[in-house]
């Protein structure tokens, strides 16, 4: 299962969706859809091999979490919903951070995680 499956099956549960209905999207945002969303990319892997052999066995899959609303406040509860989410999924968050989209002055919250696949 990808990194990405595993994070689109954690989010797509009622506590987050109460919060983005069906806007949780891989990579981009759509044009056009509206606030309050979710979008998660896959920002590093890192490939784990063996002595015996240089194909991989397992990889380190860093993830970003994008929660996007139109107010910090909006873009903390929908975050604080998808980390309890995430967590029996794959544990904690390694950052959690804010930001502000220039182009669009949406309101951010970032949560990264590293998934063993």
């Amino acid at each position: 299962m990808s990194a990405e499956s595993i994070v689109y099956a954690a989010l797509n549960v009622v506590g987050v969706t109460t919060h983005v209905g069906s806007n949780i999207c891989a990579a981009i945002l759509p044009q056009g859809r509206k606030l309050p969303a979710i979008v998660y990319v896959r920002t590093g892997t890192e490939n784990t091999t063996t002595i015996h052999s240089a194909a991989p066995v397992a990889s380190l899959v860093t993830m970003d979490i994008w929660c996007i609303a139109e107010s910090f406040a909006k873009a903390e509860d929908i975050a604080d919903a998808a980390e309890v989410a995430m967590v029996p999924v794959v544990g904690y968050p390694v950052d959690r951070r804010q930001e502000v989209d220039p182009e669009t002055e949406a309101l951010i919250t970032i949560l990264t995680y590293n998934i063993w696949t």
